[in-house]
């Protein structure tokens, strides 16, 4: 789970109570329900504003908070699914790495020479008394070092420097954060006087932890023109709920 972000801003302090009074003239002291109606459109405006952000910094850029995310890994770019094209820079064709390359990208006649390489030199470590492990180890690296001197690929090579869009994989988090309905895992509550929005993803506490999804705070300090959107959401929101409750003459 997220850590939530409340927002206290121009529109959702708990003065906007006192709006709803002031304008039915009082008839609503004893109706936090108007608020709560008030304030939806707010915290609709809010997840609005993370998304966007979202989208912003998963694609490089730095969003209205001045928030910009670290870059992927090569390594963690290269497991991402593959797509079309992507297997092109080494002849293959379709999307999936042929059953045939039992090593990465190598081809059968490549990966022979690597266990080749591999066997050879893990032998040389041991007869030298180095530990399982480092000599397994060792002696891959230098099987690895030899093939790609040779012009093999790698998936580190080939895939790992492709354009994707960070923390978008699954597109699971991201819809967690949608405004409107949202998704099942979108955190949405309104209450008098404060709009709390986030997600109940399991790991969108570690991400937000490492890539903030928006500013850090309690409470968080937001940018200006998130504050502008969200108090005019509220606005509007508190002009719709009385007009609806004097229309159905429960004020």
């Amino acid at each position: 789970m997220a850590d939530f972000v409340t927002y206290r801003g121009p529109g959702a302090r708990a003065g906007v109570v006192s709006l709803v009074r002031q304008a039915v003239r009082g008839a609503v002291a004893d109706r936090p329900d108007i608020a709560e109606q008030a304030l939806l459109p707010g915290a609709v405006a809010l997840l609005g504003k993370i998304q966007q952000a979202f989208i912003a910094k998963s694609r490089g850029g730095t969003d209205e908070c001045g928030i910009k995310w670290d870059a992927l890994k090569r390594e963690t770019i290269a497991r991402r699914p593959i797509g079309p094209g992507d297997l092109a820079a080494i002849g293959v064709k379709g999307t999936k790495i042929p059953a045939n390359r039992t090593r990465g990208l190598l081809t059968p006649a490549q990966d022979k020479r690597w266990r080749s390489i591999f066997a050879s030199r893990l032998a040389h470590f041991r007869a030298a008394g180095v530990g399982e492990a480092e000599a397994r180890e060792r002696a891959a690296k230098i099987a690895w070092a030899v093939l790609k001197a040779e012009g093999a690929k790698t998936k580190i090579g080939v895939l790992g420097s492709r354009a994707v869009d960070i923390g978008r994989d699954t597109g699971v988090l991201l819809r967690s954060l949608t405004p409107g309905v949202g998704a099942p895992e979108t955190v949405r509550r309104v209450e008098p006087g404060r709009i709390t929005v986030g997600s109940n993803v399991p790991y969108a506490k570690h991400f937000h932890a490492r890539r903030h999804l928006w500013p850090t705070g309690d409470p968080a300090t937001l940018p200006d023109s998130w504050n502008r959107a969200v108090g005019g959401a509220v606005a509007r929101g508190l002009l719709a709920a009385v007009a609806h409750a004097m229309e159905a003459g429960r004020v």
